[in-house]
This record gives structure tokens, sequence and C-alpha cells, in this order.
């Protein structure tokens, strides 16, 4: 299923934006930085990750990677990933849904402490159902892959002490 079909749209032009949440990754609104707002100016942004609505407002000084209908979180999420590594990008994100699953799949952060770092406040029971709906699963898998990781490196040890 595509991410854009499960993540309710939220424009994160209220509250204190632009908010960094990792390094390179700037949770913000394409619209406040068209507008002038000097919070932007000196971020040392050089890509915009947003849906295709919003890339009219898009400065023509940044590059765009653009949220299609056919991408799922898992796509967004290793494109940005993939970005900021090999191009040590500054990426403003317009999604706060993919900015919590950066720090879930890259910081290895849980679902309660991503979604603080990302809206700034805790995840209450009134907004944990639709933000579980959107990242539970993501956040399961990212929770498994690193439990996979741990017990690889930790069998990869095993054999080196025996040797």
């Amino acid at each position: 299923m595509s991410f854009l079909s499960e993540a309710p749209y939220y424009n994160p032009s209220k509250g204190p934006f632009p908010r960094l949440i990792a390094p390179g990754i700037v949770l913000g609104s394409v619209e406040r930085m068209a507008a002038g707002d000097p919070n932007y100016t000196f971020l040392g942004l050089t890509h915009v990750l947003t849906r295709p609505g919003d890339i009219l407002s898009c400065p023509r000084t940044l590059s765009l990677l653009v949220i299609d209908e056919r991408k799922t979180l898992r796509d967004v999420v290793d494109m940005l990933v993939h970005v900021r590594n090999t191009q040590r990008a500054c990426v403003l994100v317009t999604e706060p849904y993919v900015a919590a699953a950066y720090l879930l799949a890259a910081e290895r952060r849980d679902l309660f402490g991503a979604w603080r770092l990302v809206a700034g406040e805790e995840l209450t029971q009134q907004v944990f159902g639709g933000v579980h709906a959107v990242l539970g699963q993501f956040a399961r898998d990212c929770y498994e892959e690193s439990r996979r990781k741990e017990r690889t490196q930790g069998q990869q040890r095993q054999v080196k002490s025996k040797e």
C-alpha cells in the first residue's frame, strides 16, 4: 500500500519549526521557507522531500525528492537515507511520519521517542491510534531488523573470540 494513502496530510507550518531531528534531517514547511521565514535561512538545505502537491512552492535552488503514489514508507525512508548518506545532503522533510520513520530506521529510536523528537510533544493516547496506524508495522520491522543485526554481530564476535 502507498505511503500517501496511509498517512494523513500534515502541514508542519504550526509549532516550533524548522526542527533539526537528526544530522542533515530538518522537519519543516516549504510554505514558510518560501515565504522567507528567517529560521530557514542558515540551515544549509540542499534537498526537499515533499508530496507532489507542494512542488510548486519549493524554491528552485533545492533538489526535489518527491513522494509519488507508488512509494511505500520503506521506499521513502530508503530514498532519504540514500540521499543523506551519498550526497551529504541537508534535507527539509515536510512529512512528520517520514521524519519519525527515519528516526526509527536510521537512528534506532522507539516509536514514542521518535514522535517526541518530531512533534516536540509526547505521543498521547489520543494521537497514538493515528500514528500507530501509519508507523506501527514499520516500527516493528525496524525493531526486528535491529535485533537480527545484534544477533548476527554477537555470533560474529563469538566466532572471533574462539579463534
